[in-house]
């Protein structure tokens, strides 16, 4: 039996491969930010551990509370909502490694990445290196020349 597949170069499957752990590290950062809404009532109650300002059965005083009820959401919404644009710029670089479109740009997003210890550090490390490959470079070239379209010719009558 023999198959119609085309074969795949090393460079392409690590292409496929850094795609895949970028959409991995998305969904990564966009379950974080997730996680942090779920942890307000705790962090709230870790407050009251923290300082002193609780009584002895652990109620904040009425002022704190406030102050807590009305800045807790918007820190932890600003958190949020910066942890999924994260998440959604990652997706972003992941299309754009699929289409092998942007390699500076992706070369540039991987040096900031770097940051993100320990997962965002090791998978710019790897894509850093794929991107400098020279085989890697012809292959972003490629997909970035436009064909020209003829225009179509009318016959005289």
């Amino acid at each position: 039996m023999s198959s119609n597949l085309p074969v795949k170069t090393e460079d392409e499957q690590h292409l496929e491969l850094a795609v895949i752990l970028h959409y991995s590290l998305a969904g990564m950062f966009a379950m974080s930010g997730l996680s942090l809404v779920l942890m307000v009532g705790l962090i709230k109650r870790l407050f009251v551990f923290v300082t002193d300002l609780g009584d002895e059965a652990g109620n904040l005083p009425p002022e704190v509370n406030e102050l807590l009820d009305q800045n807790m959401p918007i820190v932890v919404g600003s958190f949020v909502a910066l942890c999924w644009v994260h998440a959604g710029v990652v997706v972003w670089f992941a299309r754009q490694l699929a289409k092998r479109k942007h390699r500076v740009l992706c070369l540039i997003f991987e040096v900031f990445h770097l940051i993100a210890v320990p997962f965002g550090t090791a998978l710019g490390i790897l894509t850093i290196i794929i991107l400098r490959r020279t085989s890697v470079r012809a292959m972003f070239d490629r997909s970035n020349v436009i064909e020209p379209t003829p225009c179509p010719t009318t016959s005289p009558t």
